[in-house]
């Protein structure tokens, strides 16, 4: 006996119901998260995230931005944790105006805990200052995506400092990557009076490497990007062993002619990723 569905209309009105692609659901199902664009490509003009509650209808304005304005500081894109009541979503840098907007690199990760509207926690720190600090990234976040545990958050990367050494060396190019930030190490930021940096309650990681000038035919890759968890505890190897935490995403490479392609690559995660790789930041 094939089941019927009945669709029901559960929020109206002029402001968008945005919703991110993965995680808009609370973990008791009843709420949804949303943003208010009404065009998925304006969240430097977008200044709320709210959510609805399912069976009432009712709306909850969980956070709005101050001195919005058509060029940032703007948010988008939210996500519930997958166990408990907090969710999380892109914003933009605080400083954000006509002469330094939202962008790619302009950008970070700000959470919400439900019970507690319009109190930030800003999650990933961020440094855009030398000598930089350990754990902070130089550049913005976006696209963030709990683990199936909740406890680590994978997020797509461009990096601030490179940007800006673009537009003087044209050897040199901003390329977007990847990135898992881990619980248990607060990174605190010397704050600058230009309103760039801020601490984060997370360590962050960049976990894939990118060139700007990739061998035909290899592993290296341009561009790493669309970033997902692999399983909510990680999967079996062929061997029978448990990797606990593994990320899939796409990655661009190089063909002998010179064209790039995308493939899917795979990036198994330590248990602890605060311990730089030998030769590594």
């Amino acid at each position: 006996m094939e089941r019927e569905f009945k669709l029901i209309q559960i929020t109206d009105g002029d402001e968008g119901h945005c919703l991110y692609n993965t995680q808009c659901f609370s973990p008791d199902d009843k709420w949804i998260a949303f943003d208010s664009r009404n065009d998925d490509a304006e969240i430097s003009k977008t200044g709320s995230v709210n959510m609805v509650n399912t069976q009432t209808f009712e709306i909850l304005g969980l956070y709005k931005t101050e001195n919005q304005s058509l060029f940032g500081p703007g948010v988008g894109a939210v996500s519930f944790s997958p166990i408990s009541n907090r969710v999380l979503f892109i914003h933009g840098i605080r400083n954000s105006n006509q002469i330094k907007p939202y962008g790619f690199t302009r950008r970070t990760g700000v959470a919400i805990d439900i019970e507690s509207p319009s109190r930030p926690i800003f999650m990933d720190a961020r440094d855009v200052m030398p000598p930089f600090t350990q754990g902070a990234l130089r550049g913005g976040t976006h696209a963030h995506t709990w683990s199936g545990d909740g406890q680590w958050i994978s997020f797509t990367y461009n990096d601030y400092i490179m940007e800006r050494l673009e537009k003087v060396d044209s050897s040199v190019r901003d390329l977007r990557t990847i990135g898992v930030m881990v619980p248990g190490k607060r990174v605190d930021v010397s704050l600058d009076s230009a309103g760039e940096n801020n601490s984060g309650l997370m360590f962050s990681v960049v976990v894939a490497k990118v060139t700007e000038n990739p061998q035909p035919e290899s592993d290296e890759i341009n561009k790493a990007f669309d970033e997902g968890w692999i399983g909510k505890s990680g999967y079996r190897r062929s061997d029978g062993s448990l990797q606990k935490r593994a990320i899939a995403f796409q990655g661009n490479v190089r063909n002998t002619d010179g064209s790039f392609k995308t493939e899917i690559f795979v990036a198994d995660l330590p248990d602890d990723l605060i311990k730089a790789n030998p030769g590594f930041p």
